[in-house]
């Protein structure tokens, strides 16, 4: 089953390749990924399969602020597009800590995190 799987993404990859090589284009659209499903997948399975394809739109957008995060989801959650609400959640927090110029890791100033600076 994984080898067909493999044929199957293999000779959609190289029938969307021709396409953009054929058109001029320097990179594969999603307009060359839907024709070459056409014309490699049989019928209503390509029909399926674009219909599918097309309905699925996920984003991933990372932001650096955990408030404008929350901004975005209380502006933009089940705002329409296309037709279709959009659901926007926060799926995790990542806060980074920031790395020195030195290669350290601290805050902003270079200092450790939880390192309390004495007044000695």
């Amino acid at each position: 089953m994984n080898s067909f799987i493999n044929d199957i993404f293999e000779k959609l990859a190289q029938e969307a390749s021709r396409l953009a090589r054929y058109n001029k284009k320097p990179t594969i659209t999603s307009r060359e990924i839907q024709t070459a499903v056409r014309l490699v997948l049989p019928g209503e399975l390509a029909k399926h399969a674009v219909s599918e394809g097309t309905k699925a739109g996920t984003a991933e957008i990372v932001f650096s602020r955990l408030g404008d995060a929350v901004v975005a989801v209380k502006k933009y959650n089940n705002v329409q597009l296309d037709g279709k609400p959009m659901k926007i959640e926060i799926v995790g927090v990542n806060i980074a800590t920031p790395t020195a110029a030195n290669g350290t890791v601290g805050n902003l100033n270079g200092i450790p995190r939880g390192y309390a600076r004495s007044n000695k």
